[in-house]
């Protein structure tokens, strides 16, 4: 088994008894050496280690302890927040006990379902829910404007009960205006409002048409998931809403009413207001930054870079790679459940459906791929060799199909290669004659070799997941790094091979890569996109100072290409 990068989450354990320590050390590496470092040390030891390991700057995800007298064991664990502040604790008992294998007792079940179970390249449902709302323009303002309600309904009721009671070096700086002041002031502020948040919208659609028409429509998501845009429109409807609310509690003298008049609250909408504007002002600057280019193409690589980080692990460079099971002739086809986007795999709901049906399970589609319901997506067979039973393969259809989730557009949760397609749809977009841009082309290009660089040094090829007893049960493929680089560099390519600063571009992408390509797979890549961008460049009708500059560029990258690859330190 391959061990765990040095830059992993942490398991330490902690454990008095030398038996134990070993055992739980062993059993832990067993299970999760792949996806996290496994560090063990005597109890008493265990506050340097975590002192040492902050120091380090690795992140600690769970502590285990464990001590004849349990109260030293929970003394570790205390000082576990001081230094880890959302490590998981867990006090062991009885770890390997054969008298607790037929029944564990309740504290070793508990202790056995806190142990995160979430791997490199596992985000999890939460990380899909969030990026659906992240991308909605309406879940801020909506808040905003419950809020405002909630608070146009209690304030009143507050000024009710203390306005009387306030002393003078208060009440100077309140409204001190009648009923009517008061119904002409929130009226104003509901009036302006509404007609200011009508503006922000029109902007707000008019951006977005332009980053459609103009860049590429997959930068829509980019746009909605803009915070400032949508804490912006949450001040406007929330103060146009609490404008409203607090107008209806305003009376004036009547039979049977007295003057009232929400000093507070009035006073309030005034600041509301107030901050309105300054918000219309900063909207307008933001919006005139946001829609250059130069932000848009920083953004997208900003998500696809945090994607590449959060789904993908460090490079390996010691041991030999894992490779997919060869499925057998008689292995089941698996297939979709429904049309749309592959958006997310439940990468932990795969394995406990394949551990429970005894199967092997290889998925051929990645996400950011386009499935269509009933097709095959993948293979399953049993690990004895056996064929399936009727009720086993049902049941493990039918998890398949809850952990594989689709959609009706691709999302940057699971998909590595959604940035680049980004990226690579302005640069196109920007060589197309009704365009004609190449300077955006070239920055485009540029943003999309610093991703590639970052991918280059990142965990690509199929995702292998293991039963405890570390064998394969799910295959799942992702994209390597062969796929990538065509994605990047062949449309540009095609499109604007007639432009001498595009290919200049893409032979600098080709040289950058080649300085940072970690092994020879990823050399023989770029040493075929320079053959096909040389015959590229051979068909244009260039002049001899532009061919020249162009071979120039070409040998540089064969320079590169033919230099030793540089050491990589090794992981333990």
């Amino acid at each position: 088994m391959r061990p765990a990068d040095a830059g992993a989450p942490v398991l330490a354990v902690f454990e008095a008894h030398p038996a134990a320590l070993g055992r739980v050390g062993n059993e832990l590496r067993q299970r999760y050496g792949r996806d996290y470092e496994i560090v063990t040390a005597p109890l008493p030891s265990g506050p340097e280690v975590l002192a040492g390991l902050a120091a380090a700057g690795r992140d600690v995800v769970f502590v285990l302890a464990g001590a004849p007298d349990h109260a030293d064991a929970v003394t570790v664990l205390a000082g576990v927040r001081r230094v880890f502040l959302t490590a998981k604790r867990c006090l062991t008992l009885n770890w390997g006990d054969r008298r607790c294998a037929g029944r564990p007792p309740p504290e070793a079940v508990a202790r056995e379902r806190a142990l995160p179970m979430r791997s490199w390249g596992d985000p999890g449902s939460w990380s899909r829910i969030r990026d659906a709302v992240r991308t909605q323009l309406w879940p801020l303002p909506a808040l905003g404007v419950v809020v405002a309600a909630i608070a146009g309904v209690l304030l009143p009721r507050f000024d009710a009960r203390v306005d009387d009671d306030l002393p003078p070096a208060v009440t100077d700086y309140l409204f001190g205006g009648g009923a009517a002041a008061a119904r002409a002031v929130l009226g104003a502020i509901a009036g302006s409002l509404i007609t200011v948040t009508s503006l922000t919208f029109s902007l707000t659609v008019v951006t977005l048409q332009l980053a459609s028409s103009q860049f590429s429509p997959r930068l829509l998501r980019t746009f909605s998931s803009d915070r400032f845009v949508q804490a912006t429109l949450a001040i406007f409807l929330g103060t146009f809403t609490y404008a409203l609310t607090v107008l209806r509690t305003v009376r004036s003298a009547g039979f049977d009413q007295e003057v009232f008049v929400p000093q507070m609250a009035v006073t309030l909408a005034y600041l509301l207001a107030i901050a309105s504007v300054l918000g219309l002002v900063l909207f307008l600057a933001h919006l005139a930054r946001v829609i250059r280019v130069e932000t848009m193409l920083a953004n997208v690589h900003k998500d696809a870079t945090d994607t590449v980080r959060r789904v993908l692990a460090p490079l390996r460079t010691s041991g030999a790679p894992e490779v997919p099971p060869c499925p057998p002739t008689d292995a089941v086809k698996v297939v979709a459940p429904s049309s749309g986007f592959l958006v997310q795999i439940d990468e932990p709901a795969l394995l406990a459906a394949a551990v429970e049906a005894g199967a092997v399970l290889l998925i051929d589609r990645s996400p950011g791929g386009s499935l269509v319901a009933g097709t095959p997506i993948g293979l399953t067979w049993t690990v004895s060799g056996r064929a399936f039973d009727t009720d086993s393969l049902t049941r493990l259809r039918e998890r398949i199909a809850k952990a594989v989730h689709t959609g009706n557009e691709r999302t940057a949760a699971q998909d590595v290669g959604f940035g680049l397609r980004q990226l690579t749809d302005v640069a196109t977009k920007a060589l197309s004659p009704g365009i004609n841009d190449p300077t955006t082309a070239v920055h485009a290009l540029g943003h999309s070799a610093a991703l590639l660089c970052e991918l280059a040094d990142r965990d690509l090829g199929p995702r292998l997941l293991h039963d405890d007893q570390h064998r394969i049960r799910v295959a799942l493929h992702r994209p390597g790094f062969t796929d990538l680089l065509e994605l990047a560099v062949s449309q540009p390519r095609r499109y604007g091979a007639a432009d001498p600063d595009v290919l200049d571009r893409l032979f600098r992408l080709l040289d950058e890569l080649a300085w940072t390509a970690p092994c020879n797979d990823g050399r023989h890549a770029i040493s075929d996109q320079l053959s096909r961008l040389r015959t590229t460049t051979a068909a244009q009708d260039f002049d001899s100072t532009e061919r020249a500059h162009l071979a120039t560029l070409a040998l540089q990258v064969e320079r590169t290409l033919a230099r030793p690859l540089p050491p990589r330190p090794s992981v333990r």
